[in-house]
């Protein structure tokens, strides 16, 4: 009685440490979820140098947005969300902004690529270049020349669809639905992570009423949270190839990796206490409760990560 009096003990203090972080960690996370997460990806596609007036704008979110920041874009900001649409994406890579790199976004004759090779702003038109506007433009002409390059790229992007609605718009809808670029790693992601604190929680409550029921369902959803880890983490490799096209891992995509491939082992590891130790229908020991705590910790930091690349709600 006195051990599993102790086990009872620790665990709620472990519950009460996690409570602790997450309502400390809340902000962040709620920051950063709820508007685009580009700017990484802006500065090591362009090589912005820390301190440029382009590193400020894109780590302020200006550099896409109006001065008074999200949600409304500025003219650039817009070609960047066109573009991811007619990519058919929601994660931002380089390609897809080196396909803007030729339009005036901001109409004062200089393009995007000029712009960010010049340090000024692609957004803002009172922000370009010294010296003379380019051969042969004027600001008035680009901006004309833009909006025709938008209008055409939307009649384009009609007759595309028209064409394929008449040929074989139900063969591409059903490739999109089931081949998406992302394979499908934004759905399945929830599943783990659902899983093992659904299964916490119910651990913590077998424990709490001392009821076999609880534990026996806490193991079976740490158990599925294991299983659905490892297939999660593939269709991340191939979301990593389809949509980042393969780029060197480093920064946040390598962090996100390393953090899932240690919570996937920490699953595992999870399972194989529980069955040691047979407590698949009983309270586990307090290792197992420490180990726990450590693989949420993990999860919660693979899923924070997660939201940066994937730029949620932008």
């Amino acid at each position: 009685m006195a051990n599993r009096a102790q086990i009872q003990k620790a665990a709620w203090w472990l519950a009460l440490v996690l409570i602790e972080l997450l309502l400390f960690s809340g902000f962040p996370l709620v920051n950063a979820w709820a508007r685009p997460q580009f700017p990484p990806i802006v500065i090591e596609t362009y090589h912005l140098a820390p301190g440029s007036t382009d590193y400020n704008a894109a780590k302020n979110c200006t550099l896409c947005h109006v001065p008074s920041g999200p949600p409304e874009r500025n003219p650039y900001g817009k070609d960047v969300q066109r573009a991811l649409e007619r990519a058919g994406a929601t994660m931002l890579t380089p390609a897809i902004l080196h396909s803007i790199d030729n339009l005036d976004s901001d109409g004062d004759g200089y393009t995007n690529a000029q712009e960010f090779a010049a340090d000024t702003l692609p957004g803002d038109p009172n922000s370009h270049p010294n010296g003379p506007v380019r051969v042969g433009t004027s600001a008035s002409h680009s901006a004309r020349h833009v909006r025709g390059n938008i209008s055409s790229d939307r009649a384009d992007a009609t007759s595309q669809e028209g064409a394929t609605g008449a040929a074989s718009s139900a063969g591409s809808w059903v490739q999109k639905i089931l081949f998406p670029p992302h394979a499908h790693h934004p759905e399945l992601v929830h599943f783990p992570i659902a899983l093992f604190i659904f299964g916490f929680l119910l651990d913590l409550l077998g424990l709490k009423r001392n009821n076999e029921a609880l534990h026996r369902a806490a193991f079976y959803n740490l158990l599925g949270a294991a299983i659905t880890a490892p297939i999660t983490m593939i269709t991340g490799l191939l979301a990593w190839q389809f949509v980042l096209n393969g780029e060197p891992l480093k920064g946040t995509v390598l962090y996100h990796l390393v953090f899932a491939s240690v919570t996937t082992l920490l699953l595992w590891g999870l399972v194989g206490l529980r069955v040691k130790q047979k407590a698949t229908a009983s309270s586990p020991s307090a290792f197992y409760w420490v180990i726990g705590l450590i693989g949420l910790i993990c999860i919660f930091i693979t899923g924070y990560l997660g939201g940066i690349l994937s730029g949620v709600n932008g």
